[in-house]
């Protein structure tokens, strides 16, 4: 089963699938593969032309299944992206698992959820046809060799180049306001102090 990260860097060298199914809770990571494969879809032509965007709730599976089989305009591929599947009826999803059978090729039918009932036929369809891509961030492991090594300001060398720059900093920004402190209080001294007529 491919991963989010997969997707990024196929779209990145322009290799889509025609539909991907991407589930989970990490928001952020969902999003970054849609955005890797619509700036894809984008660099083959017509930016923004062939792109077309809905959310599920409430939404006709037939009218998304209609946007996925209708051609590109003046591109090689267009993006149908659908958002919150989850949140369709079950009678829906079926309907869009049937897609799933017979996808466009000249169409990347991107579909999104937070959660899917791994029981039901879209779910089912999906992962046979090896479109489903769970959406799981793989934290690394304390002390394995993946694990991104860093050292913080361990050594006495590194402590005196990381302290004197703060004080310093802290030092000049200190100086600057007790300057300006003082020249907004001479200036209103010295209008307080003119006689007005």
């Amino acid at each position: 089963m491919p991963s989010l990260n997969d997707v990024s860097k196929r779209a990145s060298k322009g290799s889509l699938d025609p539909v991907y199914v991407l589930v989970g809770t990490e928001r952020l990571l969902i999003e970054r593969a849609v955005d890797a494969v619509r700036k894809a879809v984008d660099s083959m032509g017509a930016p923004g032309f062939n792109i077309e965007v809905f959310d599920g709730k409430g939404l006709d599976a037939a009218r998304v299944i209609a946007a996925a089989r209708t051609l590109p305009m003046m591109a090689d591929t267009r993006l149908v992206l659908l958002r919150h599947i989850d949140a369709m009826t079950p009678t829906e999803q079926t309907n869009l698992a049937a897609y799933l059978d017979d996808p466009n090729e000249s169409t990347c039918f991107l579909m999104t959820a937070t959660k899917l009932d791994g029981r039901a036929k879209l779910a089912k369809a999906a992962k046979k046809k090896g479109y489903l891509i769970d959406a799981l961030f793989a934290a690394p492991r304390f002390g394995s060799s993946s694990a991104p090594r860093r050292r913080l300001a361990s050594t006495p060398s590194r402590r005196k180049r990381s302290r004197p720059f703060s004080m310093r900093l802290v030092t000049t920004l200190l100086r600057s306001m007790t300057q300006w402190n003082a020249s907004r209080f001479s200036s209103a001294r010295a209008s307080a102090s003119t006689p007005t007529p």
